[in-house]
């Protein structure tokens, strides 16, 4: 991967690994975990941008913001159905436990905007979930994988399988979300979909067979 990134992009790395090679977990917890957490979240902030600022837009960048933004999509999915879990076992989630999630999501000030500071549950669903001017919202981040996945073409498996399937997800999100009573059903709809399009992305690129290469 060197040859593949920036001289900028490959000191940040050095610099966040020197920074944590050492440490062990136990000590992490006993000092002051919020403290490694967020100067985590900085050093990755750091380098994404500095990967947007001088990386080259070849397949190598298409590559990375597709596997990003699918990651940052399992990922959303994960915790909004974990947080929905709690919310049925407990039988009811808190407005601190609401924000927490637009916290973690980086969406707080975001959500502020939008729908001042009355924290509703609908509401915080609605903005992870839809909103297209959210950087970390779940349809902008599908929009990016559609978009990455056109980007970057045909590879020798099943590339148009995913594609549709890419497609797939985002009209589920974008269309069938304001209609939907059941949201956490759909949510894991869209898990599903989100997963089998990970299968197809690695088939489709890295784990092909010699023969479908020979057909192509």
């Amino acid at each position: 991967m060197r040859d593949c990134i920036s001289t900028e992009m490959w000191s940040c790395l050095n610099v966040a690994w020197l920074r944590t090679r050492e440490l062990e977990i136990e000590n992490i917890w006993k000092v002051s975990p919020e403290s490694f957490y967020v100067q985590v979240a900085r050093e990755i902030d750091t380098f994404t941008g500095v990967a947007d600022s001088t990386m080259y837009r070849d397949e190598g960048w298409c590559f990375m913001r597709l596997g990003r933004f699918l990651e940052r999509s399992q990922l959303l999915i994960a915790l909004l159905l974990a947080h929905i879990a709690v919310g049925r076992i407990q039988g009811g989630t808190t407005d601190t436990e609401w924000t927490s999630l637009l916290r973690a999501c980086q969406a707080f000030d975001a959500y502020k905007r939008s729908y001042s500071i009355d924290i509703q549950s609908r509401r915080v669903l609605d903005l992870l979930v839809t909103d297209s001017m959210l950087p970390g919202s779940l349809c902008r981040a599908l929009d990016t994988v559609a978009t990455e996945l056109a980007a970057i073409g045909p590879g020798p498996g099943p590339y148009v399988v995913a594609e549709r399937l890419a497609g797939r997800i985002c009209a589920l999100v974008r269309y069938e979300w304001p209609d939907r009573e059941d949201k956490a059903t759909l949510i894991e709809q869209a898990q599903e979909h989100c997963r089998k399009l990970h299968e197809l992305v690695v088939a489709s690129y890295f784990d092909y067979s010699i023969e479908d290469t020979l057909v192509r």
